[in-house]
């Protein structure tokens, strides 16, 4: 059975919402009074050899929070398609 698809729009909101979430970014919201991290749009890609097709690649607002995206990004690849 295949993974379950979401639009861009939806999968793009789930990352933004675990990247609110964690901690460090909710600390860097207090600092600046409420802007946090913006997450870069989605990226349709080729399949790759695990047959996941979108990729989110950007954050806005912070350094240092590529890390956080990517275990983010990576752990919603592995169960949702980007719809067609």
């Amino acid at each position: 059975m295949g993974r379950e698809t979401r639009t861009a729009a939806q999968l793009r909101a789930m990352v933004q919402v675990r990247m609110d979430a964690l901690p460090e970014v909710v600390e860097l919201a207090r600092r600046k009074n409420g802007a946090g991290l913006v997450v870069g749009p989605v990226e349709t890609i080729r399949a790759d050899h695990q047959g996941r097709n979108w990729d989110i690649r950007t954050v806005s607002g912070g350094v240092g929070y590529m890390t956080q995206l990517r275990a983010i990004v990576d752990e919603l690849r592995s169960r949702y398609d980007l719809t067609a």
